[in-house]
């Protein structure tokens, strides 16, 4: 159903369409599930390509498509450092949306699981650091976000062997949960 959708948005809009850069990261995502890295991994560099050229390369649709392709790349290979990707999207959504936004945020996450997978655990902490700090002030509101970034701080210190640490940062990322169940 997506590659017929694909092939009439290519047609009508032409190859070099933001639409069918959206098309092909969503046939992108089919084959990431699928564990198909390979073709992800080529459907996503296509649709850079594509939101690189058309929307220009500080456009939020470029970071998507940037930490889209380190993703597939963490995926399919281990060896293969991703770091610059995620560090474009950081630079990106934080001069789009701000340095303190919710993107920014997201992004440094990302960017910390990506420090964390490449075994550089100092900058994976610091990163994940920074991430809880912009978002501890308004916990309240982002208490899901901020439980996203304590468990994956906890599973950086598990990595690391350090089990205590790993311990607190879970309970922190409980009781953002607990928080988040409970009525306002």
């Amino acid at each position: 159903m997506y590659l017929r959708s694909l092939a009439i948005t290519e047609k009508s809009l032409g190859p070099a369409h933001p639409d069918v850069a959206s098309g092909l990261n969503n046939l992108a995502e089919l084959d990431r599930q699928e564990k198909k890295y390979a073709e992800a991994e080529s459907l996503y560099k296509r649709a850079l390509e594509i939101r690189e050229k058309a929307l220009g390369p500080d456009h939020p649709d470029v970071a998507q498509s940037l930490e889209n392709l380190a993703g597939v790349l963490i995926l399919k290979s281990k060896e293969i450092n991703v770091d610059s990707f995620y560090l474009r999207a950081l630079a990106i959504r934080k001069k789009v949306f701000g340095p303190e936004s919710h993107q920014a945020v997201a992004s440094l996450n990302d960017l910390g699981v990506a420090y964390a997978e490449e075994g550089k655990f100092p900058e994976a902490e610091q990163t994940l650091g920074e991430a809880v700090a912009l978002l501890l002030p308004k916990s309240k509101q982002d208490a899901a976000t901020l439980e996203i970034v304590y468990t994956n701080m906890s599973n950086l210190f598990n990595m690391e062997g350090k089990h205590r640490k790993a311990r607190k940062m879970a309970e922190r990322a409980k009781a953002c949960h607990d928080q988040e169940g409970s009525p306002s």
